[in-house]
Protein backbone atom coordinates (compact mmCIF):
# COMPACT_ATOMS: atom_id res chain seq x y z
CA UNK A 1 0.00 0.00 0.00
CA UNK A 2 1.38 3.24 -1.18
CA UNK A 3 1.57 5.93 1.74
CA UNK A 4 0.21 9.38 1.79
CA UNK A 5 3.45 11.04 1.58
CA UNK A 6 4.61 8.80 -1.51
CA UNK A 7 1.61 9.45 -3.49
CA UNK A 8 2.55 13.10 -2.65
CA UNK A 9 6.14 12.30 -4.23
CA UNK A 10 4.85 10.62 -6.86
CA UNK A 11 2.49 13.43 -7.58
CA UNK A 12 5.54 16.01 -7.63
CA UNK A 13 7.46 14.26 -9.87
CA UNK A 14 4.96 13.51 -12.26
CA UNK A 15 4.23 17.43 -13.01
CA UNK A 16 7.07 19.21 -11.80
CA UNK A 17 7.46 23.28 -11.25
CA UNK A 18 10.71 24.27 -12.47
CA UNK A 19 12.59 27.23 -10.77
CA UNK A 20 12.20 29.37 -13.57
CA UNK A 21 8.75 28.60 -13.99
CA UNK A 22 8.23 29.59 -10.36
CA UNK A 23 10.13 32.87 -10.84
CA UNK A 24 7.97 33.36 -14.10
CA UNK A 25 4.81 33.15 -11.62
CA UNK A 26 6.35 35.54 -8.86
CA UNK A 27 7.05 37.96 -11.19
CA UNK A 28 3.97 38.06 -12.78
CA UNK A 29 2.21 38.73 -9.65
CA UNK A 30 4.59 41.34 -9.08
CA UNK A 31 3.21 43.06 -12.63
CA UNK A 32 -0.45 42.31 -11.55
CA UNK A 33 0.11 44.02 -8.58
CA UNK A 34 1.87 47.18 -10.06
CA UNK A 35 -0.45 47.46 -12.80
CA UNK A 36 -3.80 47.33 -10.40
CA UNK A 37 -2.46 49.99 -7.73
CA UNK A 38 -1.13 52.25 -10.95
CA UNK A 39 2.45 52.11 -10.53
CA UNK A 40 3.78 52.69 -13.66
CA UNK A 41 8.04 53.21 -13.27
CA UNK A 42 7.35 49.02 -11.59
CA UNK A 43 5.00 47.85 -14.69
CA UNK A 44 7.53 49.97 -17.07
CA UNK A 45 10.74 48.03 -15.69
CA UNK A 46 8.82 44.51 -15.67
CA UNK A 47 7.71 44.78 -19.61
CA UNK A 48 10.21 43.61 -22.47
CA UNK A 49 10.88 46.26 -24.94
CA UNK A 50 9.07 44.49 -27.47
CA UNK A 51 6.25 44.09 -25.42
CA UNK A 52 2.28 43.58 -26.64
CA UNK A 53 -0.82 43.74 -25.52
CA UNK A 54 -3.44 41.33 -27.22
CA UNK A 55 -6.42 42.78 -24.82
CA UNK A 56 -6.73 46.76 -24.72
CA UNK A 57 -7.20 48.06 -21.46
CA UNK A 58 -9.31 51.24 -22.88
CA UNK A 59 -10.59 51.53 -26.36
CA UNK A 60 -7.95 54.17 -27.77
CA UNK A 61 -5.01 52.80 -26.30
CA UNK A 62 -2.30 53.14 -28.65
CA UNK A 63 -0.49 49.60 -29.54
CA UNK A 64 2.61 48.41 -28.18
CA UNK A 65 4.91 48.98 -24.97
CA UNK A 66 4.29 52.95 -24.84
CA UNK A 67 0.75 52.64 -25.38
CA UNK A 68 0.08 50.14 -22.61
CA UNK A 69 2.36 52.05 -20.07
CA UNK A 70 -0.21 55.58 -20.96
CA UNK A 71 -3.63 53.31 -20.70
CA UNK A 72 -2.31 51.89 -17.62
CA UNK A 73 -1.83 55.08 -16.10
CA UNK A 74 -4.95 57.03 -17.52
CA UNK A 75 -7.82 54.08 -16.11
CA UNK A 76 -5.88 53.45 -12.65
CA UNK A 77 -6.10 57.61 -12.27
CA UNK A 78 -10.24 57.07 -11.73
CA UNK A 79 -10.05 54.87 -9.13
CA UNK A 80 -8.81 54.61 -5.06
CA UNK A 81 -8.21 51.53 -2.76
CA UNK A 82 -7.26 49.18 -5.48
CA UNK A 83 -6.13 45.56 -4.75
CA UNK A 84 -5.38 42.43 -7.01
CA UNK A 85 -5.17 38.99 -5.01
CA UNK A 86 -3.35 36.10 -7.44
CA UNK A 87 -5.91 33.05 -6.19
CA UNK A 88 -4.59 30.93 -8.38
CA UNK A 89 -1.65 30.42 -11.39
CA UNK A 90 -0.39 27.60 -13.75
CA UNK A 91 3.21 27.85 -15.40
CA UNK A 92 4.35 26.10 -18.55
CA UNK A 93 7.46 26.96 -20.28
CA UNK A 94 7.47 30.40 -21.01
CA UNK A 95 3.93 30.94 -20.22
CA UNK A 96 2.00 31.84 -16.79
CA UNK A 97 -1.95 31.69 -16.34
CA UNK A 98 -3.37 33.91 -13.35
CA UNK A 99 -6.97 34.14 -11.64
CA UNK A 100 -7.15 37.00 -9.59
CA UNK A 101 -10.25 38.76 -7.76
CA UNK A 102 -9.85 43.09 -8.48
CA UNK A 103 -11.10 45.41 -5.82
CA UNK A 104 -11.31 49.42 -6.31
CA UNK A 105 -13.38 52.43 -5.52
CA UNK A 106 -14.33 54.02 -8.86
CA UNK A 107 -14.44 58.15 -7.19
CA UNK A 108 -11.43 59.77 -8.60
CA UNK A 109 -11.94 60.16 -12.45
CA UNK A 110 -13.98 59.45 -15.91
CA UNK A 111 -13.15 56.16 -17.10
CA UNK A 112 -14.73 55.23 -20.42
CA UNK A 113 -17.03 57.43 -20.37
CA UNK A 114 -18.37 57.02 -16.81
CA UNK A 115 -18.37 59.68 -14.42
CA UNK A 116 -16.78 58.96 -10.99
CA UNK A 117 -19.59 56.89 -9.16
CA UNK A 118 -18.21 56.13 -5.75
CA UNK A 119 -18.83 52.23 -6.36
CA UNK A 120 -16.87 49.64 -4.87
CA UNK A 121 -16.39 47.31 -7.92
CA UNK A 122 -14.71 43.87 -7.71
CA UNK A 123 -14.15 41.79 -10.98
CA UNK A 124 -12.10 38.43 -11.79
CA UNK A 125 -10.14 38.53 -14.56
CA UNK A 126 -8.25 35.62 -15.90
CA UNK A 127 -4.97 36.68 -18.00
CA UNK A 128 -2.34 35.10 -19.81
CA UNK A 129 1.52 36.27 -19.98
CA UNK A 130 4.43 35.29 -21.97
CA UNK A 131 7.86 35.47 -20.71
CA UNK A 132 10.79 36.80 -22.30
CA UNK A 133 14.55 37.56 -21.47
CA UNK A 134 12.86 37.63 -18.12
CA UNK A 135 10.67 39.91 -18.62
CA UNK A 136 6.91 40.44 -20.22
CA UNK A 137 6.76 40.20 -23.54
CA UNK A 138 2.73 39.24 -24.06
CA UNK A 139 0.03 39.78 -22.51
CA UNK A 140 -4.08 38.15 -22.95
CA UNK A 141 -6.56 38.70 -20.61
CA UNK A 142 -10.41 38.66 -20.00
CA UNK A 143 -13.09 39.38 -17.27
CA UNK A 144 -15.80 41.60 -15.74
CA UNK A 145 -14.26 44.33 -15.33
CA UNK A 146 -16.06 45.99 -18.55
CA UNK A 147 -19.59 44.91 -17.94
CA UNK A 148 -19.11 46.46 -14.40
CA UNK A 149 -18.45 49.53 -15.43
CA UNK A 150 -20.92 49.48 -18.30
CA UNK A 151 -23.12 48.86 -15.59
CA UNK A 152 -22.48 51.94 -14.12
CA UNK A 153 -22.70 53.52 -16.90
CA UNK A 154 -25.85 52.54 -17.92
CA UNK A 155 -27.54 53.58 -14.81
CA UNK A 156 -25.99 56.98 -14.44
CA UNK A 157 -27.35 57.16 -18.34
CA UNK A 158 -30.43 56.56 -17.08
CA UNK A 159 -30.52 59.17 -14.10
CA UNK A 160 -29.94 61.72 -16.43
CA UNK A 161 -32.47 60.63 -18.74
CA UNK A 162 -34.72 61.10 -16.09
CA UNK A 163 -33.77 64.98 -14.81
CA UNK A 164 -33.67 66.04 -18.51
CA UNK A 165 -37.59 64.59 -18.50
CA UNK A 166 -38.43 66.55 -15.49
CA UNK A 167 -36.73 69.22 -16.88
CA UNK A 168 -38.69 69.39 -19.48
CA UNK A 169 -42.11 68.40 -18.01
CA UNK A 170 -41.39 71.67 -15.94
CA UNK A 171 -40.67 74.01 -18.70
CA UNK A 172 -43.97 72.79 -20.31
CA UNK A 173 -45.53 73.51 -17.02
CA UNK A 174 -44.38 77.01 -16.88
CA UNK A 175 -45.57 77.47 -20.75
CA UNK A 176 -48.94 76.29 -20.47
CA UNK A 177 -49.16 78.26 -16.87
CA UNK A 178 -48.37 81.81 -19.05
CA UNK A 179 -50.80 80.80 -21.94
CA UNK A 180 -54.24 81.90 -20.27
CA UNK A 181 -52.54 85.63 -18.20
CA UNK A 182 -50.92 86.12 -21.67
CA UNK A 183 -54.54 85.75 -23.52
CA UNK A 184 -56.01 87.96 -21.05
CA UNK A 185 -53.36 91.15 -21.37
CA UNK A 186 -53.17 91.10 -24.63
CA UNK A 187 -54.83 94.37 -24.51
CA UNK A 188 -52.73 95.77 -21.76
CA UNK A 189 -49.02 97.36 -22.47
CA UNK A 190 -48.45 96.34 -18.81
CA UNK A 191 -45.05 94.94 -18.02
CA UNK A 192 -46.97 91.91 -16.17
CA UNK A 193 -46.87 90.46 -19.90
CA UNK A 194 -43.31 90.65 -20.59
CA UNK A 195 -42.17 89.36 -17.17
CA UNK A 196 -44.50 86.51 -17.97
CA UNK A 197 -43.41 85.75 -21.64
CA UNK A 198 -39.64 85.81 -20.30
CA UNK A 199 -39.92 83.10 -17.40
CA UNK A 200 -41.78 80.93 -19.84
CA UNK A 201 -38.87 81.44 -22.29
CA UNK A 202 -36.32 81.50 -19.45
CA UNK A 203 -37.68 77.72 -18.21
CA UNK A 204 -37.84 77.03 -22.04
CA UNK A 205 -33.67 77.80 -22.44
CA UNK A 206 -32.76 75.95 -19.46
CA UNK A 207 -34.64 72.98 -20.64
CA UNK A 208 -33.36 73.09 -23.89
CA UNK A 209 -29.79 73.79 -22.68
CA UNK A 210 -29.82 70.18 -20.61
CA UNK A 211 -31.65 68.47 -23.33
CA UNK A 212 -28.47 69.31 -26.05
CA UNK A 213 -25.89 68.48 -23.71
CA UNK A 214 -27.70 65.09 -23.30
CA UNK A 215 -26.93 64.15 -26.86
CA UNK A 216 -24.01 65.94 -27.03
CA UNK A 217 -25.22 69.20 -29.09
CA UNK A 218 -23.54 71.35 -26.80
CA UNK A 219 -20.56 73.70 -28.24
Amino acid sequence: MVSPQERTLVGKEETPVSEVEERYKALVRRFLEARVIGDVDAVEKMLAPNFINHTKVLPNEEPGREGFIQAVAQYNAAFSNSSVLVEDQVASGDKVVSRCVVRRTHDRGEVMGVAPSGRKLTYMPVVIHRMEGGKIAEQWGGGTGLSELRGVGLEQAERERERVEQELLVARRIQQASLPNLKGSRRQASPCRGSVTREAVFGLRIALISHSGEYGLKG
